[in-house]
This record gives structure tokens, sequence and C-alpha cells, in this order.
């Protein structure tokens, strides 16, 4: 099965400014933590412009004079063709338009403030992050129709997704699956970051709870999941930990989390480093419903990529198929 990252491809070269249509449903964190559902109208380099539902905008408090032209508001804007990475960042937006439709919703012009995206360096919005082509579609809805046909006994699914060397785009494949899991089919879905690598773990960081926390026995995945709303998956963050030394986590605590987002969610889908980056990823995979293996296409060794599968089957992993990643 192959998949063209279009988005990803492109992030190094021009990225058209044109504006373009694409309705996508889109979540609006403000300041104080609430979130407001919204529809893309159409979306620019410079800016998007968001309908959000009148009744869902007046409970909110989002009258004329929050949304007022001039004001800036600082937000976090989610789509499931995003990376968590980015989609995480908060961003500086003032409003250049703010009306209402036929429909009683409230139209809001948003503008991208300069500078606003330290971490990143990023002053544009990228409108292939909220819109996916007819090709792009098409693969994702292919992958689950395998993944509903080869898993037909199971009513919810845990789903792992690792390369067989980093540098594949397993996270952005990862992430746009469970997007289309959640936007095309709106069922409960989760997106797993089991990015964690054995190490120490250094002082001073965020402790936030995640993955590895469930894991540790420490907190519930419930308690430390993001949500973001209807048609989004939510989000379960690696964890506030650098690393750990694999002795912790024991594979009764594996089984014990997966059985959990299984019986949590309809679709689990977990980002996973390479099996040799990691042991906790072949102690994930025994206990998922099954794995896809993502190949960077042209840059994977073949003899690596072999190994990986074989490392998979020895611990009886269920090996649904290989995605090649035009990265």
């Amino acid at each position: 099965m192959v998949h063209n990252n279009q988005a990803e491809a492109g992030a190094g070269g021009k990225r058209s400014s044109q504006r373009i249509k694409a309705r996508f449903p889109v979540v609006v964190k403000l300041a104080d933590g609430r979130l407001a559902q919204a529809t893309t109208v159409d979306i620019s380099r410079e800016g998007l412009l968001l309908a959000i539902d009148g009744p869902n905008a007046d409970s909110l408090g989002l009258d004329d004079r929050t949304l007022g032209v001039g004001a800036i508001h600082r937000l976090m804007l989610f789509s499931p063709l995003l990376v968590p990475a980015r989609i995480l960042q908060p961003r500086d937006y003032r409003i250049v338009r703010q009306a209402r439709d036929a429909d009683g919703n409230r139209l809001v012009g948003l503008m991208r403030m300069a500078g606003s995206d330290p971490v990143h360096g990023v002053d544009a919005i990228d409108p292939a992050d909220y819109q996916t082509t007819p090709d792009l579609d098409s693969e994702f809805l292919k992958i689950v129709e395998q993944i509903n046909l080869e898993l037909a006994e199971s009513r919810s699914r845990v789903i792992m997704l690792c390369g067989a060397e980093s540098g594949a785009g397993v996270t952005s494949l990862a992430w746009w699956l469970a997007g289309s899991l959640s936007r095309l089919q709106s069922r409960r879905v989760m997106f797993a970051d089991a990015n964690l690598r054995p190490g120490a773990t250094l002082p001073g960081e965020d402790r936030s709870e995640g993955l590895l926390e469930v894991l540790l026995g420490q907190c519930t995945h419930t308690a430390a999941a993001v949500h973001l709303g209807e048609g989004i998956p939510s989000i379960l963050n690696a964890g506030g930990e650098a690393g750990f030394s694999g002795r912790e986590i024991t594979d009764e605590r594996v089984r014990t989390a997966v059985d959990a987002l299984r019986t949590g969610y309809d679709y689990t889908v977990i980002d996973a480093l390479p099996p040799a980056d990691s042991p906790l990823t072949l102690m994930m995979a025994r206990h998922c419903d099954g794995v896809f293996l993502v190949l960077a296409s042209g840059q994977t060794d073949q003899k690596l990529a072999r190994e990986t599968v074989d490392q998979l089957r020895t611990t009886g992993t269920r090996l649904l198929g290989i995605l090649l990643n035009r990265a």
C-alpha cells in the first residue's frame, strides 16, 4: 500500500498562497481553555475563515465584543491532519472579519500574527494541513477498509504503526490515519504517542502525564488523555519523563494498558519507535490487534526492513501490511 505524503514533501519548498475552499472540522481552543467547535470555510497562508456554530458560540460567550475586528486571540487550531507536536502550539491571530451567515453561524476571519510561532519559526498557515486531496483520502480509506477486513472479528481495534528506522514519517501517517478514522466514521479514536526511548530522566522537565505514566501504573489513560472534541482524535502524549530504563515496564502492565485503550475507544492508533530503538515497541506490538510497518520510499534499507518484519513476527505480532511513504 503506497501513501504519498504530500504535506511533508512540500515542507521544504514553496507553498501556494492561493485561498482554497475547504470545509473541515476544527477545534478552536481559547486562552482560558474552553473549546469551540468550528468548520473551516476557506484557508490561505495568511489566515482562515471559520464558521462557528451559533448556539456553541453564544454558550461560550463569543459575542460581537469578544470577536470584534482587531481583537487578538491566542488560539490553538486543531486538525486531524496536523502532527500533534504542531497542533498543540498556541499562536496569535487577529480577527479581521466578523459576521453571521444565513444559518446564524458566526463567521470569523483570522489572520496569523507574524512571529507567533517561536518554536517552529513558521509565520504562515499551510492549507495542506487542513485539506486532504482526493487521492490521499482514497489511500486512507483503503487502509481503513483493510483494518476492518483483517480485524472483522474485533469490535474495537488497537493498531500500531512503526518504522524500520527513524525518519520514515510514522508520526504523520499514524496521526492522519487516526484523523481519517475520526472524521470519516465518527468513531471514538485515540492517538497514542509511544515515542519513548530508554534513558535517564532529566530533572526539571515538564511532568505532564501520558502513556509512560499509564504504563508505570501512575495514572489511567482516561486521566492523561487530551480530548479535542467530536470528530477529532483524543491524544495520549508520550508523558513527562525523558526516558525509562525498561525494567519498570512489565509485559503485564503493557497488556493491561492496551486492553484499557481497547475498551475505551473504537480505534486506538499507536505511533511507535522502530523496534531497534526501543524494546517497548515489541512489547506493545504483541498486544495490539495489528501492526503496519512504515517504510520511506528509496530510503529504508531493505535488509533492515526484512529484519524488522522478522522481529515483529517472532513476537507473534499480526502484521497488517507495509505502508510505503514517499516522504
